[in-house]
């Protein structure tokens, strides 16, 4: 007659078990969650030509701490760079590199994702972003296509030909030339 007793707790545990781990965390709930993170690197995780120092990034989406850049731990130490929203809106990421023009990421996140115990806020935009091999390949690009990514100014721009227009260019003295020698 003791097996009853032991029987019944051992149902009991089971039960709740079940219960606990269909509703919580330890469940599927956290499964087919929406992305939360954007990803910039090397399509084929070569090393990147980024310095110690070649990251920043700015805006109401950024971590509250500095962006690193990861490698395999082997053969690269930068071959891409994670970017958690810590809020919606945008969050800017600057790559310098030391074999061609720094670029500028755009990444935009929206609402808290609220499905189930996913985390962290939904991504608007390209999730993915390509830095090319070569340093003569251009821009960055994005999975599906994108206009997020810039060029960033260099240090000659001259913020302006003094009729109030803007240069657009990565060379800001360009306009200050010539109209035959630019």
């Amino acid at each position: 007659m003791k097996l009853l007793p032991s029987l019944t707790i051992a149902l009991l545990a089971g039960l709740a078990l079940a219960v606990l781990t269909t509703h919580g965390c330890a469940g599927n709930c956290g499964s087919n969650c929406p992305p939360n993170i954007v990803q910039i690197g090397s399509p084929d995780g070569a090393q990147l030509a980024i310095p110690n120092g070649g990251l920043a990034w700015s805006g109401p989406a950024c971590p509250p701490y500095l962006p690193s850049c990861q490698g395999n731990g082997q053969t690269t130490n930068c071959s891409y760079i994670i970017v958690y929203g810590a809020a919606e809106g945008a969050c800017d990421v600057v790559l310098s590199f030391s074999d061609r023009p720094a670029e500028v990421v755009h990444t935009e996140f929206g609402p808290r994702i609220t499905q189930g115990c996913c985390a962290g806020f939904a991504i608007e935009g390209p999730k993915i972003f390509y830095v090319p091999d070569s340093p003569n390949k251009g821009l960055i690009y994005a999975d599906g296509g994108t206009d997020a990514v810039s060029l960033l100014p260099d240090g000659s721009a001259d913020g302006g030909d003094g009729g109030g227009s803007h240069d657009g260019g990565t060379d800001g003295a360009r306009d200050l030339l010539a109209p035959d020698a630019q």
